[in-house]
């Protein structure tokens, strides 16, 4: 009897140290599911940290780049400024250009457009002293295409 009686309590004291293992063990995956959300959650915040470092290195480029641009678009502002004075006269020597001078030689169409400048100012009519035809009715960047395909550059030619 004392041999099953020690049996039972070595049994009994069997089962209260696998009920305690079970506790460790449970404990220890417990902590490891943990740590691995830890883990998990640190790789996402590196990534995200690396993320915000690209984006903030476009964001200090798009700035610079924006700051470039407010000083073209205030030089485009003063030479619109200066220009706006202008409108006016330059649009009706463009309308007269368009409807008049297109048959005549260079020479007679400079002497023309002389005549017009200093007769619109006779009426008050303000147009800028260096007008040409090519700078009212012609952007630069298409002047520059004709020339890169070999056609002539000379005022004639571009008019």
């Amino acid at each position: 009897k004392e041999a099953e009686d020690a049996n039972a309590a070595a049994e009994a004291k069997l089962d209260a140290k696998k009920k305690e293992l079970k506790a460790v063990q449970d404990n220890v995956a417990g902590l490891q599911m943990q740590l691995a959300r830890a883990r998990s959650k640190a790789e996402k915040l590196e990534q995200d940290a690396e993320t915000c470092k690209v984006q903030l290195g476009r964001a200090e480029k798009l700035l610079a780049g924006l700051g470039n641009e407010s000083v073209r678009w205030d030089a485009a502002s003063k030479i619109l400024e200066k220009n706006i004075q202008f409108v006016m006269g330059d649009i009706a020597l463009a309308a007269g250009f368009i409807a008049y001078a297109g048959p005549f030689t260079a020479e007679f169409r400079a002497r023309l457009i002389s005549h017009w400048l200093s007769s619109a100012q006779e009426v008050n009519l303000t147009a800028d002293p260096s007008w040409k035809c090519s700078n009212i009715l012609c952007e630069p960047a298409e002047i520059r295409e004709w020339n890169i395909k070999s056609l002539p550059s000379d005022d004639l030619s571009v008019e």
